[in-house]
């Protein structure tokens, strides 16, 4: 029976308790599972007894942080999701407490599971971008493709894969080219993780969007919307959500997209044309909302995609405006980054330690 926990705070934890303190709350409470949450109530992840052995074992000392050894990247729901609607995912992983959380992220409450649930099979099809070279991340990416990088001791690919596959979704295309084998060597055909793989091998590299032309007739047959998504994204979304919104909205494309704030180094003046000041702003902040890198396309704009050439998503975003056809964004406020430098990486590693 899957129920909503009514005593859900007596395992939440913030993640700044060390392993001792955990420990002691995990005997005190009789419980294998703690939910983790920042200062202000943000859901952080996940920490069960086994990870602290495992923390441990690693060489990690009773008075370390927990960030360290505790999952970065759980299962959960957002308010406004039915649980049992979907997640063969929970039954596969003996998931025992799902986390739920509003728009914001701050966890608002808990579920219980201890029975499967019914799972509704995605069949819509989800392309990863996969092929780049990462130059900006050498030397990282000297002998790793980019999705590969590891975050937290798995590769980014992986994490996006599992992301989707806690909404339901089970059919990945990974368009594939600097350095496949080894992405083909560790995912194989998608069995360990539960999911269907298979590959798009670029013969020269088609954009971030050219590949998705190399399966336009599985695309056409199942007259669903497709998933395309940059292999270089770490971010906490629920791909079904998204998928609902689209097809509410009849949408041609939907854009994920995330705010995101620039700070200007230096005090702003503004002046008329006498050069009379009238205002200064120090150091503003400017915010705009980004690309997100996940996107959700109407199967009828595959035939857009030129077969063998290079085609990127914003030529397809252009040719639809031109078209006047509907185009919605769908703002996602959980986090979000892109590993696109070395800076971003050491950075996001900075803030998981």
């Amino acid at each position: 029976m899957i129920t909503k926990s009514k005593d859900w705070k007596k395992i939440v934890v913030r993640n700044n308790l060390t392993i001792k303190e955990c420990l002691l709350k995990l005997n005190q409470i009789g419980s294998q599972i703690l939910i983790v949450c920042s200062t202000k109530g943000v859901l952080k992840g996940t920490i069960t007894d086994g990870d602290v052995r495992r923390g441990l074992i690693n060489g990690f000392k009773l008075n370390s942080n927990i960030e360290k050894i505790f999952n970065h990247n759980p299962f959960y729901l957002n308010e406004n999701r039915n649980v049992k609607k979907y997640y063969k995912y929970v039954n596969d992983y003996r998931i025992k407490i799902i986390p739920i959380t509003n728009k914001k992220g701050i966890l608002i409450g808990a579920y219980n599971t201890d029975q499967k649930i019914n799972y509704q099979q995605l069949t819509n099809k989800i392309i990863i971008m996969a092929g780049g070279k990462g130059e900006r991340l050498r030397p990282l990416t000297n002998d790793v493709p980019k999705p590969m990088v590891k975050i937290n001791g798995k590769p980014i690919l992986e994490k996006i894969i599992l992301n989707c596959q806690n909404s339901g979704f089970e059919n990945f295309f990974l368009s594939v080219n600097y350095l496949k084998n080894q992405i083909k060597k560790y995912f194989k055909n998608g069995k360990p993780l539960n999911v269907n793989i298979n590959y798009l091998e670029e013969k020269k590299p088609l954009g971030t969007l050219g590949s998705a032309n190399l399966i336009k007739k599985k695309i056409l047959e199942i007259k669903k919307p497709f998933i395309v998504i940059n292999g270089d994204i770490i971010a906490n979304f629920d791909l079904k959500e998204i998928l609902d919104f689209h097809n509410s909205k009849k949408s041609s494309l939907t854009i994920v997209s995330r705010s995101f704030e620039i700070q200007n180094p230096y005090g702003i003046l503004e002046a008329n044309k006498s050069n009379k000041v009238n205002s200064i702003k120090e150091k503003p902040i400017y915010n705009s909302e980004i690309l997100a890198g996940i996107y959700v396309i109407d199967y009828s704009l595959v035939s857009l995609i030129p077969s063998n050439k290079k085609f990127d998503m914003t030529d397809l975003i252009s040719l639809v405006l031109k078209r006047k056809k509907k185009i919605f964004s769908y703002k996602i406020d959980n986090y979000w980054y892109e590993i696109g430098n070395i800076n971003q990486y050491n950075n996001l590693l900075e803030k998981m330690s």
